[in-house]
């Protein structure tokens, strides 16, 4: 459905324009390419016969609806442009018939004086994408599948001075202000932002420098966000006959619904020219998800590494893990045996599915080989093929049944040795104890014995001893030769388990050793401990 407007605009004058839409039941109108403020365009005087207009402000736009015609003709009046000259584009979703269309209209604002010099025939400005060979292409956004992995992608802005002069004549004077081009892109706070390229807090990572040429500055506005661009004081004639700039836009992102947006270029306060402006369309695009990298990997004893690639993805799954990154490298997992992995990608804005498979094989463990003639203790009820019992039934492995293995020393390897049991031999029987003499001898008091003097009082009277003198008071007599006789002694030995030996044994379980025969590979099969 298409919709049409009449009428001049002029900058900085009030203007009037006819609105048409046959056959409609509803526009939604945004005027906001035409205001350096969005909500300018609220002041503006919208009527038609038959119809409802009111603005919303949390869209930008005038909302009118029918309520008896069904076709649409408004005048909108008081219109006073607020943007360089140039060509802006404005948008329309259109209702007819049940069906809702969006539609672009290009106008011209003009300068709100004739100009003595127009700026739009010397200068051409173009965004795109820079292509192989140094082309410029559509001017592409990608849209992001995840808000914490933005896909960002870079634009040109390239500036061709077409004239066979240079842009700025060496005799014209700058004004007071040196002369700028401004460059702004339409945004939007929220989704779905339909005719807005990004969100302003997306809009203030974006980075602008000049790539080709020189003698320009680049300032950030606090307000917008907007860039201009300034020739420098030196660059009087800003650019050369022939002679182009390009500025580059750089980690450009979205995550708004794929379509067409607007970019604005506009240049004012260039001495002898008159202001003007550029509209771009710049196309915010699905990207198609693709494995760029298939899955592979080396394996490395029980690990496997792997390794893939995948762009514009939702989500990446590796079976058995989980979610991963888009991208890896040498990604580390445990291999327990043969396994085939599974990376799957998701685009849940295109509604699509892509796999990579990789089957990997783990390496054939070997079992350790053991020398014939060794030994082993086996706890099983069948001796593993390539092995024979040592119970004395094969000829050639020594019965080692009710044994014990002693390191060879002194006794050669392969000889047996030890009893099961034995006993203890002890005679039994008498014994006699005798003393013989001591011969004649006799035993002296010890020295220094002597008389003694003492006395005692009770009842107040006093006794006295005298000196033993003229008595015998001590003495030592000979006995002579003599013995001391001792009794027998006897005791009795008693045989105990001489029937049967007990064995010298510690606590034990029993076990069958086996040994491996000759001319076998096998390592260990057949029953398990």
């Amino acid at each position: 459905m298409a919709i049409t407007l009449l009428g001049e605009l002029r900058r900085g004058r009030e203007n009037t324009l006819t609105l048409r839409a046959p056959a409609a039941t509803r526009v939604e109108l945004s005027l906001a390419a035409l205001f350096a403020r969005p909500d300018e365009q609220a002041d503006l005087l919208v009527t038609a016969e038959g119809w409802q207009a009111t603005y919303d402000s949390a869209r930008a736009a005038w909302r009118l609806t029918a309520t008896r015609e069904r076709s649409l003709e408004a005048t909108i009046a008081g219109l006073r442009p607020s943007v360089s000259a140039g060509r802006p584009l404005v948008t329309a979703l259109v209702t007819a018939a049940g069906q809702v269309t969006r539609t672009t209209v290009e106008l011209t604002v003009r300068p709100s004086a004739t100009p003595h010099s127009s700026l739009a025939a010397v200068l051409d400005a173009q965004l795109g994408a820079r292509r192989a060979g140094g082309e410029l292409g559509v001017a592409v956004v990608p849209v992001s599948r995840r808000a914490d992995a933005p896909e960002r992608g870079d634009l040109v802005l390239r500036v061709f001075n077409r004239h066979a002069a240079p842009l700025v004549a060496d005799d014209e004077a700058w004004g007071a202000s040196p002369p700028r081009l401004t460059l702004s892109f339409a945004s939007a706070g929220e989704a779905p932002g339909h005719d807005a390229v990004t969100t302003p807090g997306q809009l203030d990572d974006l980075e602008v420098v000049v790539e080709r040429g020189s003698g320009w500055t680049i300032v950030k506005r606090a307000f917008g966000p907007e860039w201009d661009l300034v020739p420098a004081a030196g660059n009087h004639r800003v650019l050369e006959p022939r002679a182009f700039v390009e500025f580059g836009i750089r980690r450009l992102a979205t995550g708004f619904a794929a379509g067409p947006a607007q970019a604005e270029l506009r240049a004012c306060g260039f001495p002898g020219h008159d202001d003007h402006g550029w509209s771009f369309v710049v196309e915010k695009r699905c990207a198609p998800m693709r494995i760029v990298e298939a899955l592979s990997g080396s394996v490395d004893g029980a690990d496997a590494s792997l390794s893939w690639k995948v762009e514009h993805a939702s989500l990446v799954q590796l079976s058995g893990v989980g979610a991963v990154d888009p991208e890896a490298s040498g990604y580390e997992v445990t291999l327990p045996g043969d396994t085939t992995f599974v990376l799957t990608a998701y685009d849940a804005l295109l509604g699509r599915v892509q796999t990579s498979t990789l089957t990997l094989t783990a390496p054939t463990v070997v079992p350790a080989q053991l020398p014939p003639g060794a030994i082993l203790a086996w706890h099983g009820a069948t001796v593993p093929e390539g092995y024979a019992p040592c119970d004395g039934t094969h000829p050639d492995a020594p019965d080692l049944h009710g044994r014990f293995i002693v390191g060879a020393g002194t006794a050669a390897p392969g000889t047996s040795g030890g009893e099961d049991g034995h006993t203890h031999t002890f005679a039994a029987g008498t014994a006699t104890v005798t003393a013989g003499s001591g011969g004649a001898h006799h035993h002296d008091p010890p020295g220094g014995w002597a008389s003694v003097r003492a006395s005692t009082r009770a009842d107040d009277k006093t006794f006295e001893f005298a000196d033993a003198q003229g008595f015998e008071q001590f003495a030592a007599k000979d006995e002579g030769a003599h013995e001391h006789p001792a009794g027998e002694l006897g005791f009795t030995v008693t045989e105990v388990g001489a029937a049967d030996p007990p064995a010298p044994r510690p606590p034990w379980h029993a076990v069958t050793y086996i040994m491996k025969l000759p001319g076998s590979r096998s390592g260990t099969s057949g029953d398990r401990p």
